[in-house]
């Protein structure tokens, strides 16, 4: 759409027509217009303005001249070592400034990271707040389980810590820098963490359990230090990944 005010061409969400809003689906809309408003990042898609309008809920964003990742992941397969680790540093300074500011994004994935291309080179915009929760006021929650809420999974399970699945609502940002691990893995090698997994059950049981298998399976010119960075921000247990996201991203920075 044109925002008649300075004619800037912006992003326009709504809940879709044909879909009775649900509660959980007002909820988490509301969420992301008030989360968008107290960041302030350029890794992170701006929310411009929100209101109702004939009982429909809109959030004007700001518009983003590109793909989203899995699109170009999908055409291109799986990126250069240089290209995908620029990514996942853009990716973590944007999650960066969200934990900042106590929020957990909770759906971090290659569908939720917007590619522009300008004079500088490809810019990273991390996008979908819809699931961001503001982490310091959730840990005084009741404890409700990460599989479904109002029947939605809290999350993408391909991407998704085993400590989110349990207890969604008391994740801290360690659950970003497993998701932003996963992403990483998948922009690299073109798979996700598990393979011969066919099923949502199994799914869930390799996540519980399992072991992702090592990524130098799948490329084996990635450089040692690099995998070892992927593979230790996707430890099983939070507090065997690396301190905070920056040290995720210094760690993969001075692997290539």
């Amino acid at each position: 759409a044109v925002r008649e005010i300075d004619n800037r061409t912006v992003a326009v969400k709504t809940i879709h027509p044909q879909i009775r809003p649900t509660p959980h689906a007002v909820n988490r809309f509301v969420r992301e217009a008030e989360i968008l408003r107290k960041l302030q990042h350029p890794g992170i898609v701006a929310g411009l303005d929100s209101g109702e309008t004939d009982g429909t809920l809109w959030l004007a964003m700001e518009f983003i001249d590109g793909q989203d990742g899995y699109k170009i992941l999908r055409s291109e397969g799986p990126l250069d070592i240089r290209r995908a680790v620029g990514w996942a540093t853009q990716l973590l300074e944007a999650l960066a400034h969200a934990h900042d500011n106590d929020f957990i994004h909770r759906d971090v994935k290659p569908g939720n990271m917007l590619i522009s291309r300008g004079e500088t080179g490809e810019r990273v915009h991390l996008t979908d707040f819809g699931l961001a929760r503001a982490y310091q006021v959730s840990m005084m929650s009741v404890p409700t389980s990460g599989l479904t809420q109002a029947g939605n999974p809290l999350g993408t399970v391909r991407f998704m810590p085993r400590e989110q699945m349990l207890d969604a609502r008391n994740v801290k940002p360690t659950a970003d820098q497993y998701a932003a691990a996963a992403t990483l893995y998948q922009l690299l090698t073109g798979k996700y963490l598990f393979e011969g997994v066919t099923t949502e059950v199994q799914w869930y049981m390799q996540i519980l359990e399992g072991t992702p298998t090592p990524i130098r399976q799948h490329r084996p010119e990635l450089p040692e230090s690099l995998a070892s960075a992927i593979h230790r921000a996707l430890a099983r247990k939070p507090e065997e990944r690396f301190p905070d996201v920056r040290a995720f991203s210094k760690a993969i920075s001075e692997a290539i």
